[in-house]
This record gives structure tokens, C-alpha cells and sequence, in this order.
């Protein structure tokens, strides 16, 4: 037999005996045991932090109540309390407020009522920020600031006079004058109360004068252009009549002319004996 054949059939039957035996498989590996204390605390830990997020979200469900409570009470405060002619009533402010304190307060009280964060009163939301809006655009005009201060400063004055206080008092003495034991001490409305009052009583007198002038003014603006038309029809009238005259020229010369001709006619005619 050649010799590759013997090579090949070696291979062959050394292919196909079967493979020694291995070792025998050993047992499925074993879960690591956990001790009774171990699992315990596990099992505690779990529940405590299941306990603290069921806690985060109460907190956080009362925080959002108690938010939606103070934007409800500032849309109040602002559409039913503060007087809306009164910009830092609007904004609740005193009149030291400088412009820093304005744009702060201003920013705080419009984010709380943005209407965007208050879409179930969205109208009232609305209003109120516009109104914030033109409270702080008046204080930063420095002109009407100025009037505005000055008729709270007589607002001051008549508060004073009311509580027959001097008129000359200051600021300063005012303020002292409301420590306790002092003359403004617990006085009921407060002073500064009084004070936005009597503004208010100020500015609402003020108001009216405004528009009875303006109705006045319109009412004579009224009465003048009633005048002007009676003029004009009352001229256009006479024009009427002269021109009907003029037309009338040719006519009424005929007339005449007929009449004339017919008087003639009866003077030659002869007269008639009986």
C-alpha cells in the first residue's frame, strides 16, 4: 500500500475516535445568601425612600397651592384694593422708592402674575400685569412723578388738617409721631391709609372737574355748530329767495307790461251815454 494512503487512513481513524471523557459537571453556581438583618434593612431603606418622594410631592403639591394662593391675592390686591390712579398704590410702594426698588418690585409682582403662569384667570391676569406695566412707566417719567408727588404731598397736608395736626410737619416727624405712644399710633384706617384716601378723594375731584370741563367744552362746541347751521340755512335760505327772485325778473316784467298795455286800452275806449 503507498504511503500516502496509510497517512490518510491514520487520519482518518484518528478523526473519528471519540474524545476522551472530561471531568463530570459541576453544580449550578449558588446565589450569594443575603443575611435576615441585611435584607431587613434593605427592605427599611426602600420604604423610607419611597416615604420621603411620596413626602417631596406633598411638599411640592402644597408649594404649588400656596403660590397659586399669593398670585390670587396680588390679582386681588392689585383689580380690588389699590386705587388705579395711584401708581404706587398699584405697585405697592412708598414714595422713597427709588428707581432701583421700582424695576425690582416691579419684575417680582410681574412674574408672580404673568399671564402665562395663570392660565385659568388669564383675563384678570392680563389686566392686572398691564396695569403694573403703566404704574412703573409713570414713575419712571420724571415729570408726571413730580405732580404725582406733589398732590401726595397735599394729600399729607389734608390728612394732617383732618387730625388737626400741623400742616408743616415732615416726614421725618411723621414718622416719629407713629412710634408707639405717638400721635399717629394706632390709628384706624392707619396713616398711611389716610393718606392714600385723601389722595384718592384729590384725584377723583380733580377727575371730575376734567370731565365737566371737557363735557362743557363739548357741549358749547355743541351749541356753536347748531348756531353755524342755523346761520347757514338761514343764508342759504334768503339766497334761495333771491335767486327765485331773479328768476322770477322776466316774469313779473311782462306782467307789468300786460297790466300797462290793458290800463291803456280802457282810457282810449269811449264811454258809454245813457
Amino acid at each position: 500500500m503507498p504511503v500516502a494512503t496509510i497517512e490518510s487512513t491514520a487520519r482518518m481513524s484518528s478523526s473519528s475516535s471519540p474524545a476522551p471523557p472530561g471531568p463530570p459537571p459541576g453544580p449550578p453556581p449558588r446565589r450569594p445568601v443575603v443575611p435576615l438583618k441585611a435584607s431587613l434593612r434593605s427592605a427599611s431603606a426602600a420604604a423610607a425612600e419611597e416615604q420621603l418622594t411620596r413626602t417631596y410631592k406633598c411638599l411640592s403639591l402644597a408649594a404649588k397651592e400656596k403660590y397659586a394662593r399669593s398670585q390670587q391675592r396680588e390679582l386681588d390686591r392689585i383689580l380690588k384694593t389699590a386705587f388705579r390712579m395711584n401708581p404706587y398704590d398699584i405697585l405697592d410702594l412708598t414714595q422713597e422708592a427709588d428707581e432701583k426698588t421700582i424695576q425690582k418690585v416691579y419684575r417680582k409682582k410681574s412674574l408672580l402674575i404673568h399671564p402665562d403662569k395663570m392660565k385659568d384667570d388669564q383675563v384678570r391676569a392680563e389686566e392686572a400685569f398691564d396695569l403694573l406695566k403703566k404704574a412703573q412707566d409713570y414713575l419712571f417719567d420724571e415729570a408726571r412723578r413730580k405732580a404725582l408727588d406733589e398732590t401726595m404731598d397735599i394729600a399729607r397736608q389734608v390728612a394732617l388738617r383732618e387730625l388737626a395736626l400741623p400742616i408743616s410737619m415732615t416726614k421725618d416727624e411723621i414718622e416719629l409721631e407713629q412710634v408707639p405712644g405717638g400721635r399717629l399710633d394706632g390709628l384706624v384706617p392707619s396713616w398711611n391709609d389716610r393718606v392714600k384716601l385723601c389722595y384718592k378723594h384729590i384725584t377723583l375731584d380733580e377727575e371730575l372737574k376734567k370731565r365737566k370741563a371737557v363735557q362743557m367744552k363739548q357741549e358749547a362746541e355743541i351749541d356753536a355748530a347748531k348756531l353755524r347751521e342755523a346761520a347757514e340755512a338761514e343764508r342759504k335760505r334768503r339766497a334761495d329767495m333771491d335767486n327765485a327772485w331773479e328768476e322770477s325778473r322776466e316774469e313779473r316784467v311782462q306782467g307789468w307790461r300786460s297790466f300797462q298795455k290793458g290800463a291803456k286800452r280802457k282810457k282810449k275806449s269811449p264811454s258809454v251815454l245813457g
